[in-house]
């Protein structure tokens, strides 16, 4: 079975994706900017991440070793992306 991280659970689409995988037997932790995960998610795994502070990149990388399939459900993903190296 996989490792999935999905962001954006909290619309529509990025909810009704984690149910399947999660009811096939893989592994989903939900990518959420803010708390609370949807109701029909309670009790997943998720993973709490602010888009725009200057860390994200490099804590993106670290969460998600181990990781199989990222899916990004985001309706308006952020604008503000942070490079990891100096070029």
């Amino acid at each position: 079975m996989s490792n999935i991280v999905i962001f954006g659970v909290s619309g529509f689409i990025g909810r009704n994706l984690a149910i399947a995988p999660a009811d096939a037997g893989h592994t989903i932790t939900c990518g959420i900017r803010h708390k609370p995960l949807p109701r029909e998610l309670q009790g997943f795994k998720y993973l709490q991440m602010d888009y725009t502070d200057k860390n994200f990149a490099n804590d993106l990388e670290k969460n998600l070793r181990g990781i199989d399939v990222v899916i990004n459900a985001e309706i308006n993903p952020p604008k503000v992306i942070h490079r990891t190296d100096a070029s």
